[in-house]
């Protein structure tokens, strides 16, 4: 049996603001420390900054940025987060438990599994019906995500491969999967029965959207007063509620809440619905085994391919492309997720239930016996 988590007797909306106001704060420490040391390597004005990302004469100094800027958005509040709320924080993320490697070859066995599902899902997102402006601004949206991707993940020799095996695959995978799945999503499955705390951050989430993706299109105090009042509208609504409730209780809500937040972080509208299954998929992973090293493990593999597929196009003499035409058909996606279940039910068979219990102690208190636990 596991240790408890050791609660330094934080909330559960204390967690959360203390999760989002180390993220505002890594956001902005990083984008400062980010600048500064662009201005260093390249000698660029600051100013001009956003378009000298996609030049690849910069490309040492965009992959440095990138990785200080992840590292303050992510690990920073992840890390943070933990380790303020609770004793043992490193176990509150995701790593109490040992390596198997049984569950870690079910794992990629869902990864691999998952592909044709994930092809199918970027087909039927690039098919939504859109008006013609927003489909060229999403059009122009995706063009500058590759653009820098390809920047970043340049891999015209086998150094270049292996720095973008590990500036693209390998710290994304660890970064994020510290916050959103060890930080965010154990936060919410911890958090039981918070049903308040879903309508806030759809709030957020939905204002998020806005900003990224459908600011012209709408007037933003209208949006906003449409945003309140839809939220208050909720909350004042006792059946509602009693709905949401019920729904918070599951631990599903808070994967799919999850991985909604982290496809949309993403900014890419035509690549929302394939990174929402990921994300689903990651946080299934972490839910079942409670080890988040397999989520990391997964992150990584689905991102090397990426890198993976981008070196062997260079070998080939092809033009690089960050993602590839989709091949498979709905049918086949559909095949892939019933495989994608029997595997999770072979993971879920293959993995002890063990689910840490949360205790709330008094670390200022030199008579509680719990300061002296283990």
């Amino acid at each position: 049996m596991r240790q408890p988590l050791f609660n330094k007797g934080i909330s559960g909306w204390g967690q959360l603001g203390l999760l989002l106001g180390l993220l505002g704060a890594g956001m902005v420490a990083g984008s400062l420390i980010a600048a500064g040391v662009w201005a260093l390597m390249t000698g660029q004005p600051i100013m001009q900054m956003q378009q000298d990302l996609l030049n690849p004469r910069y490309a040492g100094a965009v992959k440095l940025v990138q990785t200080i800027s992840t590292l303050f958005v992510f690990l920073v509040p992840a890390a943070g987060y933990a380790f303020i709320t609770y004793r043992n924080g490193w176990q509150a993320l995701g790593f109490g438990r040992g390596w198997q490697w049984k569950l870690a070859g079910i794992s990629l066995l869902i990864i691999a599994a998952s592909g044709p599902l994930i092809d199918s899902l970027t087909s039927i997102n690039k098919g939504f019906p859109l008006p013609a402006a927003s489909r060229a601004f999403f059009d122009n949206m995706e063009k500058a995500y590759e653009d820098q991707v390809k920047v970043i993940a340049e891999v015209k020799s086998v150094q270049q491969f292996l720095l973008s095996l590990l500036l693209i695959a390998g710290l994304p995978a660890v970064f994020e999967e510290l916050f959103f799945r060890g930080a965010l999503q154990g936060m919410l499955q911890r958090w039981k029965g918070a049903a308040p705390v879903y309508v806030v951050l759809t709030a957020l989430l939905l204002a998020g959207v806005y900003h990224i993706w459908f600011s012209a299109a709408l007037n933003p105090l209208l949006f906003y007063a449409l945003l309140v009042v839809l939220s208050g509208a909720i909350m004042a609504s006792k059946p509602v509620m009693r709905a949401l409730q019920l729904l918070a209780t599951h631990p599903f809500t808070a994967i799919i809440f999850t991985s909604i937040i982290f496809s949309a972080i993403h900014g890419s509208w035509y690549g929302f619905l394939p990174r929402f299954a990921l994300g689903m998929l990651l946080g299934g992973i972490f839910h079942v085994t409670r080890n988040l090293w397999y989520s990391i493990l997964v992150h990584f593999v689905n991102n090397a391919a990426v890198v993976c597929y981008m070196f062997y196009l260079h070998l080939s003499g092809k033009p690089v492309a960050v993602t590839s035409e989709a091949v498979f058909p709905v049918w086949a996606g559909i095949i892939s997720l019933t495989a994608i279940a029997v595997l999770f039910r072979w993971l879920s068979r293959s993995t002890e239930e063990d689910v840490p219990r949360e205790i709330f102690y008094d670390p200022t208190n030199p008579f509680d016996e719990r300061n002296t636990v283990a």
